[in-house]
């Protein structure tokens, strides 16, 4: 529910750059993702955008790696 509104409200940033979307989503939100949902429903919800091509998996890659930085899982 979360993603579907922060696409709603920031819609014409996310059709001009959509991994730069995701990103600064990402970065909104790690937090709210790293407590509640998880790295495995953040994957689940990048492969659903690739999946409707609206993401390449090379994205996908770079954006794990950001998030995983953010939350540090390299300290794991």
């Amino acid at each position: 529910a979360l993603w579907a509104r922060w696409i709603m409200l920031n819609k014409v940033e996310f059709d001009q750059n959509r991994a730069g979307g995701v990103e600064k989503f990402i970065d909104e939100y790690w937090k709210m993702i790293h407590l509640a949902a998880g790295w495995e429903a953040l994957v689940y919800q990048l492969l659903v955008l690739e999946a409707w091509r609206l993401l390449r998996h090379y994205e996908i890659i770079s954006l794990l790696e950001h998030y995983e930085e953010l939350v540090g899982m390299q300290y794991w």
